[in-house]
């Protein structure tokens, strides 16, 4: 969970009560607003020690101003960080084991047609192995083509038709 405090206003009696009720969970706050006391790390370490004498739960804070970029990119790899989370940028979020299961079969078709490929096996193998993997993914992003318009893109790609 995080917490976002206004860094000018401070901790409020209404935080604490917010906090009793859900600190249950483990959490981090966020100082925001720090532009507007020029990034004072003293207001800083004072609410951050409030916060941990009253909530063992708390594993963190952050400095930002919501304004500046920077900021907001220093939280993001923060908390990231702090939660073992190194890089997403590339990394994919499969939510069904339907799309899982379709990409196990791309994986077996686009290995097939790179042996096939290396193997000097007709193109038109290696065509069908690429397509079967371009209709699962089709399938996975919720795309579907014309079968007609398939067979008519393949014929066209074949080599030597």
């Amino acid at each position: 969970m995080l917490f976002v405090i206004d860094a000018k206003a401070g901790l409020s009696n209404e935080d604490f009560k917010f906090l009793d009720f859900a600190s249950s969970s483990q959490f981090f706050f966020v100082l925001n607003k720090s532009d507007l006391i020029d990034g004072d790390r003293e207001v800083f370490a004072n609410i951050e020690q409030q916060l941990r004498n009253k909530f063992p739960s708390l594993q963190g804070g952050f400095l930002v101003s919501a304004l500046a970029l920077e900021d907001r990119e220093k939280l993001l790899s923060g908390l990231f960080s702090s939660l073992g989370i190194l890089n997403f940028e590339n990394d994919v979020l499969i939510s069904q084991s339907r799309q899982y299961e379709n990409l196990l079969v791309v994986e077996k078709n686009v290995s097939q047609a790179l042996q096939q490929l290396e193997s000097g096996i007709g193109s038109e193998f290696v065509a069908f192995e690429l397509k079967e993997a371009l209709m699962k993914l089709q399938e996975i992003i919720g795309v579907r083509f014309d079968d007609q318009i398939m067979d008519r893109v393949f014929k066209e790609f074949c080599i030597g038709k």
